[in-house]
């Protein structure tokens, strides 16, 4: 699905992390079982597809800034998840991309106020880890829009 929404589509993408996230905590459907019954699903898969949620949305919103930077000729791509502690401790996409002269990290989630950059060779969870830089986002709403996040990396980048 992702690859016919890059395509030129940011706006298309960034619905779709919209979609996904209001479906972050949507109760699956009973299981069923070899002698007929049904059960609730596990308390380990309901945190297992809550976070794989948080990941395929981040993915689409990332793809979304990803295709915006491209625009204003800024090289970027969706790299890798990363865990931010000053995002919670979800693991979200990180795009790669070049802050302020150095190659870097930045975990997106929808919901931030500030971008944080982190080198490239940091651990998933990223608790410790100096940011390379902290880019405010000119944003209070519930939702930080990708227009938002690539303008304000966009300045930032090179």
């Amino acid at each position: 699905m992702l690859e016919a929404l890059v395509a030129g589509k940011p706006n298309d993408l960034e619905n779709a992390a919209r979609a996904t996230f209001a479906t972050l905590d949507d109760q699956p459907a009973p299981v069923r079982h070899d002698q007929g019954g049904t059960h609730e699903p596990a308390d380990r898969y309901l945190r297992v597809l809550r976070a794989s949620r948080i990941i395929a949305a981040t993915d689409a919103y990332a793809q979304a800034v990803v295709a915006l930077l491209a625009e204003r000729g800024v090289e970027a791509t969706a790299w890798q998840v990363r865990v931010d502690p000053a995002l919670g401790a979800d693991q979200v996409m990180a795009l790669r991309t070049t802050v302020d002269g150095q190659d870097a990290l930045v975990p997106l989630h929808p919901h931030a106020t500030t971008l944080r950059a982190f080198p490239v060779d940091t651990p998933v969870d990223l608790t410790g880890v100096a940011p390379l830089a902290v880019i405010d986002l000119p944003t209070t709403a519930a939702w930080t829009d990708t227009a938002t996040a690539a303008t304000a990396l966009a300045a930032r980048t090179g």
